[in-house]
């Protein structure tokens, strides 16, 4: 048996529709029919569990995007009047803004060039 990758992430929150709808309207996400209101965020799945508080601690979600996604969610975090950290460059081949969600969580889109960001020396 051999992992294949991450099938969903799971955010614990007491305002599932208000964390959903966030995520949803940041990211342009594909919504997908379920018990726990899921977004499909390429191959990966974000669904929402109903907790009485957010949960504490340094959660960071990182999001790889085209260079298209990566001005398009730029655009509507500005859009959404949400305080942006970024954009920066990492290297020449790679660069990233972060956003908090509604309860604090950091969400990094991320931009690297897969012809020449993943390749070895």
């Amino acid at each position: 048996m051999s992992v294949l990758g991450i099938a969903y992430i799971g955010l614990r929150t007491p305002d599932v529709e208000g964390l959903h709808r966030f995520y949803a309207d940041l990211t342009g996400a594909d919504r997908i029919e379920g018990t726990h209101g899921q977004l499909r965020l390429g191959g990966t799945v974000l669904g929402f569990w109903h907790a009485e508080a957010a949960p504490v601690g340094p959660d960071v979600i990182g999001l790889e995007v085209d260079a298209a996604g990566f001005e398009a969610a730029l655009g509507r975090a500005r859009g959404m009047g949400l305080v942006v950290d970024g954009p920066r460059r990492y290297n020449q081949h790679s660069r990233g803004f972060e956003v908090l969600d509604p309860e604090g969580r950091t969400l990094e889109f991320l931009h690297n060039d897969p012809a020449v960001f993943w390749t070895s020396e």
